[in-house]
């Protein structure tokens, strides 16, 4: 499930395409690459907040502030 912060972004972008797309084709194409990389960057973000090793540094983190 999607964090409801990026629910607003994704209704403008949604909201954008479709204007897009009614205005210039090619402008709708440059708005779809754009999300697929927004899109790229969310899905590598996940994964590297999914990993061991970045709940492994925020323990760490979390740890070192109380000393």
């Amino acid at each position: 499930m999607m964090p409801a912060v990026r629910m607003p972004l994704i209704q403008s972008a949604m909201a954008l395409r479709t204007v897009s797309i009614q205005q210039s084709p090619s402008l709708a194409e440059v708005v779809d690459k754009s999300l697929e990389k927004v899109q790229e960057k969310n899905n590598v973000g996940q994964k590297l907040h999914n990993s061991t090793a970045f709940h492994g540094w925020v323990e760490i983190r979390t740890a070192m502030r109380s000393l």
